[in-house]
């Protein structure tokens, strides 16, 4: 869930849907999961995003609902734009489609249960669901359908960390042996990045046109102690230590193997230890 409301719409829609004594407990239920539904998704995917991104375009039947209504406003995105943009940002289609994530297939359960909780929603003698076994199971396959979107959302940008983990490994090699570090640079005189190694790629965001990503992992490093002639005479130290670092970057949705790395952070805590 994106923030604390989410959170309090979904406990509230599952608490009414327990109330045996409701006799329209399942209306109420779909109600407020409908509404939750609907706000996660204009969070996730303001109208400005998405009317952004490559993929975009405007929906016939909107566009000449506005046309005839003789509007001027920006086009709307419809719910399915928003599941999309959602799950995949500004990426291009086919680039989701070599990820091998079935985007389509989810889209499609939560837009057929949105239907249903739309149509239950209004309460009628016909719409009524009573029998404790029956609510259970709308539930289920309601709340199934939100939390296949999210696995699916997860997945997609899990998919994508794997595309580049190459690159992003190589951009902090650079990062870290390219400029001065200053956590690195404090602990000799002359320190030395031998290696590094990153151990976790994450998705923080995707938006119409750019990708930000997080990494860590461990840079392998040679301290030195002592000038040339402190080493000509065998004076000098070295010591071989490892560190945990950070680092941000960012892409653009039309070549995500075209990284930008900000400054790498370094904890050298354990130096001083």
């Amino acid at each position: 869930m994106p923030d604390e409301f989410a959170v309090h719409v979904l406990n509230g829609s599952i608490r009414v849907a327990w109330d045996a004594g409701n006799p329209i407990r399942t209306n109420l239920f779909a109600a407020g999961l409908r509404e939750l539904v609907g706000y996660v998704l204009h969070e996730a995917a303001p109208d400005e995003q998405v009317r952004r991104c490559s993929w975009f375009r405007e929906d016939p039947n909107l566009k000449a609902k506005r046309e005839a209504e003789g509007r001027e406003s920006e086009p709307k995105a419809t719910r399915r734009q928003r599941m999309i943009y959602a799950t995949q940002g500004g990426l291009p289609d086919d680039l989701i489609a070599r990820l091998g994530v079935d985007l389509d297939a989810t889209h499609t359960r939560l837009s057929k249960m949105f239907e249903n909780l739309n149509r239950l929603t209004h309460v009628r003698p016909g719409t009524r669901i009573t029998e404790d076994s029956d609510v259970i199971s709308f539930m289920k396959e309601a709340l199934e359908a939100v939390l296949c979107f999210y696995q699916t959302l997860s997945a997609c940008r899990s998919e994508i960390a794997e595309v580049v983990a190459e690159e992003v490994n190589d951009e902090a090699l650079a990062a870290l042996t390219e400029t001065v570090v200053e956590e690195l640079d404090e602990l000799s005189s002359h320190t030395f990045v031998d290696d590094v190694v990153t151990e976790v790629v994450r998705i923080k965001k995707v938006t119409a046109e750019m990708v930000s990503l997080e990494t860590e992992g461990t840079v392998y490093v040679t301290l030195n102690y002592g000038s040339k002639s402190d080493f000509k005479r065998a004076d000098g130290v070295t010591l071989a230590h490892k560190y945990p670092f950070r680092l941000q970057l960012t892409a653009s949705t039309a070549d995500i193997h075209r990284l930008t790395p900000g400054i790498p952070t370094v904890d050298n805590s354990s130096f001083y230890e």
